[in-house]
């Protein structure tokens, strides 16, 4: 039940911005496919699955605590902030300093990282709910 609640309210909140930039892709004219995979939008879904990742765990006294630990400081170190202010800057500067492109890219492997990381982590708490 626990993966599916995550499912649910997390992955689908944090996808959010991603489900309106593809309706107003399908309702324009002049939107290219690119239009749909923004960075700020994939670094957003990152921040919202690892601050998730945290708060389930901060609470957890029954599990291994090392794996915990790994979780946790993962969790912790990809909380993307310094990325998202990285992503808003490449945005203000046109491209101009920073390649957007490679933004682009890193942004879609962390947030792909992080979710790796968060089903792990809800797949491995959905198991001991059903093992109680």
């Amino acid at each position: 039940m626990k993966k599916t609640k995550w499912l649910i309210y997390t992955v689908i909140v944090g996808l959010t911005p991603f489900f309106i930039r593809f309706l107003i892709w399908l309702l324009s004219n002049t939107l290219k496919l690119n239009y749909i995979l923004n960075e700020v939008d994939m670094v957003t879904f990152g921040l919202v699955l690892n601050i998730t990742n945290i708060n389930e765990l901060e609470d957890k006294e029954s599990l291994d605590k090392q794996w915990k630990t790994w979780m946790m400081g993962f969790s912790t170190i990809m909380v993307m902030a310094a990325f998202l202010g990285i992503t808003y800057f490449s945005e203000v500067s046109g491209g101009t300093f920073i390649n957007r492109n490679n933004v682009k890219y890193c942004s879609l492997f962390l947030g792909v990282l992080s979710f790796g990381v968060s089903y792990a982590i809800y797949n491995r708490l959905n198991k001991m709910s059903y093992e109680q």
